[in-house]
């Protein structure tokens, strides 16, 4: 899917009730051809910073289960990709460098006052949830995933 596209794809799951992190996963589920309402409602505990306590941003936190979706392990029988905790260390140093003003700022609250805003809001979440989704696509593609 292009940018324009997945804007789209975002824009209609955000006026159907969900919010960042299962947005990340409801995109990286589509990506593999498939749903999965299980994994969208569990993501909705991390949603506006875990339970919307405004705690670790959901697309850090999605961004993080969306490369486990895709390099995690799954089955018994499976076993993790053995660049999973790499990749996901390279997602985290990329979100506090560039959503975190290489503060180390990770909290949705400080991500928000930072923008000037108090609540969370698609013109605020929307391109973070955006660059965090390519982001992470980006690794997992670096990795032959």
């Amino acid at each position: 899917m292009d940018k324009e596209t997945i804007s789209k794809e975002m824009h209609s799951m955000a006026q159907a009730g969900f919010r960042c992190s299962q947005i990340m996963l409801a995109l990286g589920l589509k990506r593999k051809g498939r749903e999965n309402p299980d994994v969208l409602r569990t993501m909705g505990g991390l949603i506006v910073g875990v339970g919307y306590n405004g705690e670790i941003c959901g697309a850090l936190t999605g961004g993080t289960c969306l490369i486990s979706l895709y390099a995690g392990k799954g089955r018994y029988e499976e076993e993790e990709h053995p660049k999973l905790w790499l990749m996901t260390e390279e997602f985290f140093k990329w979100f506090t460098s560039e959503v975190g003003g290489g503060k180390g700022i990770i909290k949705c609250d400080q991500i928000l006052e930072r923008a000037g805003v108090g609540t969370p809001s698609s013109e605020i979440c929307g391109p973070i949830v955006l660059k965090s989704y390519a982001r992470a696509i980006s690794i997992l593609e670096a990795n032959g995933l």
